[in-house]
């Protein structure tokens, strides 16, 4: 159930960062963004179902791919 909660958590900066990326970078990076964090998420999973100390990687995964989306879209904002 952990898992699960902290992927909403995670949703509610991942959804955006995608539907800024794809809008003022590309759908292509936003999809490739988006696939990163899926994956970041599922190393998550896994890591928190053999060993709860074992996430970490998943999450700074995960994290990383929505930070470098919203990175990527600021500064196309800022450039317009």
């Amino acid at each position: 159930m952990r898992v699960q909660t902290n992927t909403l958590e995670q949703l509610v900066i991942a959804l955006p960062a995608i539907w800024l990326c794809a809008f003022w970078v590309g759908d292509i990076w936003a999809g490739v963004g988006g696939g990163v964090w899926a994956l970041g998420r599922a190393a998550y999973a896994r890591g928190y179902y053999k060993a709860p100390k074992s996430r970490a990687l998943g999450f700074v995964v995960a994290f990383m791919a929505a930070m470098a989306m919203l990175a990527a879209a600021a500064i196309a904002i800022i450039r317009a």
